[in-house]
Protein backbone atom coordinates (compact mmCIF):
# COMPACT_ATOMS: atom_id res chain seq x y z
CA UNK A 1 0.00 0.00 0.00
CA UNK A 2 1.23 3.28 -1.10
CA UNK A 3 1.64 5.79 1.77
CA UNK A 4 -0.34 9.02 1.47
CA UNK A 5 1.71 12.09 -0.09
CA UNK A 6 1.07 15.74 -0.12
CA UNK A 7 1.68 17.35 -3.42
CA UNK A 8 1.32 21.45 -4.50
CA UNK A 9 -0.62 21.76 -7.67
CA UNK A 10 1.14 23.53 -10.73
CA UNK A 11 0.16 26.32 -10.14
CA UNK A 12 3.70 28.48 -10.53
CA UNK A 13 4.59 28.81 -14.49
CA UNK A 14 8.26 28.03 -14.25
CA UNK A 15 8.88 24.33 -13.49
CA UNK A 16 12.59 25.65 -11.85
CA UNK A 17 10.43 27.82 -8.92
CA UNK A 18 7.67 25.31 -8.71
CA UNK A 19 10.44 22.73 -7.47
CA UNK A 20 11.74 25.06 -5.23
CA UNK A 21 8.82 25.79 -3.73
CA UNK A 22 7.44 22.52 -3.58
CA UNK A 23 10.85 21.47 -1.59
CA UNK A 24 11.09 24.36 0.61
CA UNK A 25 7.43 24.01 1.81
CA UNK A 26 8.11 20.02 2.42
CA UNK A 27 5.88 18.60 -0.59
CA UNK A 28 6.61 15.13 -1.50
CA UNK A 29 5.60 15.75 -5.22
CA UNK A 30 3.54 17.86 -8.06
CA UNK A 31 0.04 17.55 -8.85
CA UNK A 32 0.45 18.34 -12.46
CA UNK A 33 -3.09 19.80 -13.75
CA UNK A 34 -4.54 19.89 -16.98
CA UNK A 35 -7.49 22.51 -17.18
CA UNK A 36 -7.85 22.41 -20.76
CA UNK A 37 -8.54 19.08 -22.41
CA UNK A 38 -6.61 20.85 -25.65
CA UNK A 39 -3.68 18.57 -24.61
CA UNK A 40 -0.51 18.72 -26.02
CA UNK A 41 -0.44 15.43 -28.42
CA UNK A 42 1.84 16.30 -31.15
CA UNK A 43 5.23 14.36 -30.39
CA UNK A 44 7.39 17.88 -30.60
CA UNK A 45 4.65 19.00 -27.53
CA UNK A 46 5.30 15.78 -25.80
CA UNK A 47 8.97 16.13 -25.42
CA UNK A 48 8.70 19.63 -24.87
CA UNK A 49 6.87 19.18 -21.66
CA UNK A 50 9.01 16.14 -20.85
CA UNK A 51 11.41 18.40 -20.88
CA UNK A 52 9.77 21.05 -18.55
CA UNK A 53 8.78 17.88 -16.03
CA UNK A 54 12.50 16.25 -15.98
CA UNK A 55 13.38 20.00 -13.52
CA UNK A 56 11.01 18.89 -11.12
CA UNK A 57 13.16 15.25 -10.35
CA UNK A 58 13.02 14.15 -7.85
CA UNK A 59 9.38 15.43 -6.74
CA UNK A 60 6.94 12.52 -7.69
CA UNK A 61 4.61 13.94 -10.14
CA UNK A 62 1.11 12.85 -10.72
CA UNK A 63 -1.68 14.15 -13.28
CA UNK A 64 -4.51 15.56 -12.82
CA UNK A 65 -7.50 16.14 -15.23
CA UNK A 66 -9.62 19.46 -14.39
CA UNK A 67 -11.97 19.38 -17.11
CA UNK A 68 -15.25 20.93 -16.36
CA UNK A 69 -18.17 19.04 -17.14
CA UNK A 70 -16.75 16.68 -18.73
CA UNK A 71 -17.77 13.62 -17.76
CA UNK A 72 -18.28 9.53 -18.59
CA UNK A 73 -21.90 8.77 -17.42
CA UNK A 74 -23.51 12.19 -19.13
CA UNK A 75 -27.03 11.60 -19.73
CA UNK A 76 -26.18 13.09 -23.69
CA UNK A 77 -24.55 10.28 -25.66
CA UNK A 78 -22.36 12.47 -28.02
CA UNK A 79 -20.90 14.30 -24.66
CA UNK A 80 -20.18 11.54 -22.99
CA UNK A 81 -18.36 9.82 -25.82
CA UNK A 82 -16.46 13.06 -26.50
CA UNK A 83 -15.38 13.00 -22.05
CA UNK A 84 -14.30 9.05 -22.74
CA UNK A 85 -12.43 10.60 -25.83
CA UNK A 86 -10.82 12.68 -23.82
CA UNK A 87 -9.76 11.00 -20.79
CA UNK A 88 -7.74 8.23 -22.91
CA UNK A 89 -5.79 10.78 -25.02
CA UNK A 90 -4.92 12.09 -21.84
CA UNK A 91 -4.18 8.65 -20.22
CA UNK A 92 -1.83 8.25 -23.24
CA UNK A 93 0.09 11.75 -23.14
CA UNK A 94 0.40 10.47 -19.15
CA UNK A 95 1.51 7.64 -20.29
CA UNK A 96 4.22 8.81 -22.50
CA UNK A 97 5.67 11.36 -20.68
CA UNK A 98 6.30 8.68 -18.08
CA UNK A 99 3.45 9.49 -15.35
CA UNK A 100 2.00 6.55 -12.88
CA UNK A 101 -1.05 8.40 -11.54
CA UNK A 102 -3.57 10.28 -13.11
CA UNK A 103 -6.96 12.05 -11.39
CA UNK A 104 -10.21 12.79 -12.62
CA UNK A 105 -13.60 13.91 -11.46
CA UNK A 106 -17.22 13.13 -11.68
CA UNK A 107 -19.79 16.21 -11.70
CA UNK A 108 -16.83 18.52 -11.70
CA UNK A 109 -18.33 22.33 -12.87
CA UNK A 110 -21.51 21.26 -12.53
CA UNK A 111 -24.39 22.58 -10.14
CA UNK A 112 -26.43 18.98 -10.04
CA UNK A 113 -25.63 15.66 -10.76
CA UNK A 114 -29.32 15.38 -12.14
CA UNK A 115 -28.01 15.18 -16.18
CA UNK A 116 -25.62 12.53 -15.12
CA UNK A 117 -26.64 8.66 -15.16
CA UNK A 118 -25.19 6.30 -12.06
CA UNK A 119 -25.38 3.08 -13.77
CA UNK A 120 -23.30 4.81 -16.83
CA UNK A 121 -21.10 6.83 -14.76
CA UNK A 122 -19.68 3.17 -12.90
CA UNK A 123 -19.41 1.64 -15.93
CA UNK A 124 -17.55 4.07 -17.58
CA UNK A 125 -15.30 4.74 -15.21
CA UNK A 126 -14.25 0.78 -14.90
CA UNK A 127 -13.53 1.18 -18.52
CA UNK A 128 -11.33 3.86 -18.25
CA UNK A 129 -9.69 2.61 -15.22
CA UNK A 130 -8.80 -0.43 -17.22
CA UNK A 131 -7.52 1.22 -20.59
CA UNK A 132 -5.26 3.38 -17.85
CA UNK A 133 -4.60 0.01 -16.41
CA UNK A 134 -3.19 -0.77 -20.14
CA UNK A 135 -1.40 2.43 -20.14
CA UNK A 136 0.33 1.21 -16.98
CA UNK A 137 -1.74 3.83 -14.87
CA UNK A 138 -3.07 3.90 -12.11
CA UNK A 139 -6.51 5.82 -12.15
CA UNK A 140 -7.82 8.08 -9.24
CA UNK A 141 -11.00 9.76 -8.52
CA UNK A 142 -10.76 13.04 -6.61
CA UNK A 143 -13.49 13.76 -4.09
CA UNK A 144 -14.93 16.74 -4.63
CA UNK A 145 -17.27 19.15 -1.87
CA UNK A 146 -20.48 18.22 -2.94
CA UNK A 147 -22.30 16.12 -5.37
CA UNK A 148 -21.80 12.15 -5.12
CA UNK A 149 -17.60 12.11 -4.36
CA UNK A 150 -18.84 14.37 -1.29
CA UNK A 151 -20.88 11.79 0.38
CA UNK A 152 -18.52 8.79 2.31
CA UNK A 153 -20.89 6.17 1.19
CA UNK A 154 -20.99 6.70 -2.61
CA UNK A 155 -17.65 7.97 -2.63
CA UNK A 156 -16.39 4.23 -1.61
CA UNK A 157 -19.21 2.78 -3.72
CA UNK A 158 -17.63 4.41 -6.96
CA UNK A 159 -14.10 3.74 -6.28
CA UNK A 160 -15.15 -0.35 -5.27
CA UNK A 161 -17.04 -0.57 -8.31
CA UNK A 162 -14.72 0.99 -10.56
CA UNK A 163 -11.97 -0.39 -9.40
CA UNK A 164 -10.35 3.30 -9.22
CA UNK A 165 -8.08 4.22 -6.98
CA UNK A 166 -8.82 8.02 -4.90
CA UNK A 167 -7.38 11.22 -4.65
CA UNK A 168 -8.22 13.02 -1.29
CA UNK A 169 -8.35 16.69 -1.76
CA UNK A 170 -8.54 17.61 2.33
CA UNK A 171 -9.98 21.18 1.35
CA UNK A 172 -12.96 19.45 -0.55
CA UNK A 173 -13.26 16.93 2.69
CA UNK A 174 -13.40 19.68 5.15
CA UNK A 175 -16.20 21.90 3.70
CA UNK A 176 -18.32 18.67 1.96
CA UNK A 177 -21.86 18.79 3.87
CA UNK A 178 -20.95 15.35 5.38
CA UNK A 179 -18.29 17.00 7.01
CA UNK A 180 -19.86 20.23 7.81
CA UNK A 181 -23.21 19.03 9.41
Amino acid sequence: MNPPKLACCNFINQAKQLHEFARDHGFAGVDWTFVDPDLPLHPAAVREMQQVLQTLSPLEVRYHCAFAQTDLGDDDPAKAALALKIFQATCRLVAAVGGRYLTVHIGLGRDSTTDLGWERTVARLRDLVQFAANARLRLCLENLAWGWTSRPDLYEKLLRKSGAWATLDIGHAAVCPAVVS
